[in-house]
């Protein structure tokens, strides 16, 4: 992906006419894939890395496999993320190293991910209900929805059920699974 990852993202952007109304909106038109924008960070990480996000899911999925374990995918996002502007996400970007001199957006270190969900509630509330908060709700009742099919499923010893997420979900998740419904604390931990 190295070499190609970034016409590949450009083009599979190319195809979506969500892309080509965010253009229309700004007064752009899109009139080959080349011309679609990528974020700095994306394009750095496709350049440096040549891997998209996600590998690590997908991974975990294979493993899974090989072992024989059941694959459950807990869906796609509820909504869109919504438009950030650019000043917004500049102040998100200095907030976190304010709260995080040495912040790597790249590890799933806790310290870390506070202070990126920590930024992110401060200067942008909008995108955080629906980056983070919608997410985390909508990832733990299709959890829950697993680990209901699983027990039913039986079988001795109890089933287990390992989720594969961002880092950033892990904590909304798991409070999610334990507000109110009587889940043991230690039945859900973060690895």
């Amino acid at each position: 992906i190295r070499a190609e990852g970034e016409g590949l993202v450009r083009h599979a952007l190319f195809g979506l006419a969500e892309v080509h109304a965010w253009a229309a909106e700004a007064g752009a038109t899109l009139d080959g894939a080349e011309r679609v924008p990528l974020s700095p960070t994306l394009a750095r990480h496709l350049r440096g890395e040549g891997v998209l996000w996600g590998l690590e899911q997908a991974e975990a999925a294979e493993a899974a496999e090989e072992l024989g374990a059941r694959v459950a995918c807990l869906g796609g996002t509820p909504a869109p993320p919504p438009h950030v502007p650019l000043l917004t996400r500049l102040a998100y970007w200095l907030r976190v190293r304010a709260l995080d001199p040495g912040h790597d957006e790249r590890s799933p270190a806790e310290l870390h991910v506070v202070a990126s969900n920590r930024a992110l509630a401060e200067v942008a509330p909008s995108a955080h209900e629906a980056v983070l908060l919608r997410k985390d709700a909508h990832f733990a009742a299709a959890l829950r929805t697993v680990c209901a099919d699983a027990a039913r499923a039986g079988g001795e010893p109890p089933p287990a059920v390992l989720a594969v997420v961002g880092a950033t979900h892990v904590e909304g998740i798991a409070e999610r699974l334990q507000a109110g419904d009587g889940t043991p604390r230690n039945s859900v931990r973060a690895v």
